[in-house]
C-alpha cells in the first residue's frame, strides 16, 4: 500500500542518517510522518495539464493543506512543515502553476516541482510532440486542445511566479538548462535538487550542470529521488557515487551539497 511504502521510506531515510527530508506525496497522507524523528517538509502533489482544471485542482490542494496544517508542529526544528508540489511542466498548466505559487504565498510554504529533467520534456514544451505526447495518446488523452508554450520548462514554470517573493523554491533535477534559464534561477533565488544516481544510472543522462550552477552562486543540494528510480534513499550513497564519478573534484564540494 502507499501508506506502507511511505513508512518503509521514512525508516530507510532514518537508517541512512537523513536529518531533513523533503517528501513529495501524491496521496496526501501525513499521519505516519508524525512519529518520525527527523525534520520533514511534506509537499502535497497536484497536476493538471488542462488549464480548465486549474482552479478546481487549486481549491482541492488548498483544502488538503488547510486540513493537514493543524496536525503539524510549525517550527522546522521540531516537527513537520507543509509544502506544495505541482508535478512538472508537462503535467501542469501555466494556470495551475500560477495558482500554486499563489497558494504557497497564502500558506507561507515551500514549493517544489520537477523541472528540466529530460530532453523529452523540453521537446514537449517546445512543440507539443515527442514521446510525452505519445504517452498521453496511449493513455487515451489526445490533447487536441493543447498548445505548446514554446518555452523552456523553467520559463513555463517561473513565468507564473512573482520574482520578488522570498518564499523558498526548490526545483528538482534541472538537468537541461540554458543561459537564460540560469538567469531566471538567480532572479527567483531558486535552489536545485540534484539526484545523481537517478539522473545518470536510471535515466542515463551524461552530465548535469551542477558546477555551472555553483559557479553562478545558485544553491545545489543532493537528493535521492525515490526507490522507483534508485537503489537506496541514502544521501551518503549519492556522495560516494559523485566522488567516484568525479575523482578530480574535492569531495568537500559534494559533502557541502548534502
Amino acid at each position: 500500500t502507499y501508506r506502507g511504502s511511505l513508512i518503509k521510506g521514512l525508516e530507510a531515510s532514518v537508517r541512512a542518517g537523513t536529518t531533513t527530508l523533503v517528501d513529495i506525496s501524491s496521496q496526501h497522507i501525513i499521519d505516519p510522518l508524525l512519529a518520525c524523528p527527523i525534520r520533514i517538509i511534506e509537499c502535497f502533489e497536484t497536476f493538471a495539464l488542462d488549464p480548465g482544471q486549474a482552479e478546481a485542482k487549486a481549491l482541492e490542494i488548498a483544502d488538503v493543506l488547510s486540513s493537514a496544517r493543524p496536525l503539524c508542529v510549525a517550527p522546522l526544528l521540531s516537527g513537520i512543515q507543509l509544502g506544495l508540489s505541482p508535478h512538472a511542466p508537462y503535467t501542469v498548466s501555466a494556470e495551475l502553476y500560477r495558482r500554486c505559487f499563489e497558494l504557497a504565498q497564502i500558506f507561507d510554504c515551500l514549493l517544489t516541482t520537477h523541472v528540466a529533467e529530460t530532453r523529452e520534456e523540453i521537446e514537449f514544451l517546445s512543440n507539443g510532440g515527442g514521446s510525452i505526447r505519445q504517452l498521453y495518446n496511449e493513455l487515451g488523452q489526445a490533447l487536441a486542445w493543447y498548445q505548446a508554450p514554446a518555452k523552456t520548462p523553467l520559463q513555463h514554470c517561473l513565468s507564473q511566479r512573482d520574482s520578488t517573493t522570498s518564499l523558498p523554491l526548490l526545483l528538482a533535477h534541472g538537468t537541461y538548462i540554458n543561459d537564460a534559464d540560469l538567469a531566471l534561477l538567480k532572479q527567483h533565488q531558486a535552489a536545485i535538487a540534484y539526484c545523481p544516481r537517478c539522473s545518470h544510472e536510471y535515466f542515463g543522462h551524461l552530465a548535469h550542470p551542477w558546477k555551472r550552477l555553483l559557479a553562478a552562486n545558485i544553491p545545489v543540494c543532493l537528493g535521492t529521488d525515490s526507490l522507483a528510480s534508485n537503489s537506496s534513499l541514502s544521501v551518503r550513497d549519492e556522495i560516494d557515487y559523485l566522488i567516484q564519478r568525479h575523482p578530480n573534484e574535492n569531495p568537500e564540494t559534494f559533502w557541502a551539497m548534502a
